[in-house]
């Protein structure tokens, strides 16, 4: 489980070996995170966008995450049926 709070504080998550720190917030159609964490001695950081669509029928979750040297970005696009 991946506990997420809409009150801008810390919250912390155990996933799997590693803590995760993230802060969370709503504005309109969006919940923005941002999070820290620690993996094999790297720090990582991240940012996550989840956008949902007028109609509720669609959401799209954007994600940027580094970590050293490293710089990730996904697009997940989930349709509701």
């Amino acid at each position: 489980n991946l506990k997420l709070n809409l009150n801008s504080r810390d919250t912390t998550n155990n996933i799997g070996p590693f803590k995760q720190v993230s802060k969370t917030s709503h504005n309109a159609n969006q919940m923005v995170t941002d999070y820290t964490a620690v993996v094999n001695n790297d720090q990582v950081t991240g940012h996550w966008t989840r956008t949902l669509s007028g109609d509720g029928r669609q959401m799209t979750l954007e994600i940027d995450q580094k970590s050293g040297s490293q710089n990730n970005q996904a697009k997940l696009v989930f349709h509701r049926k």
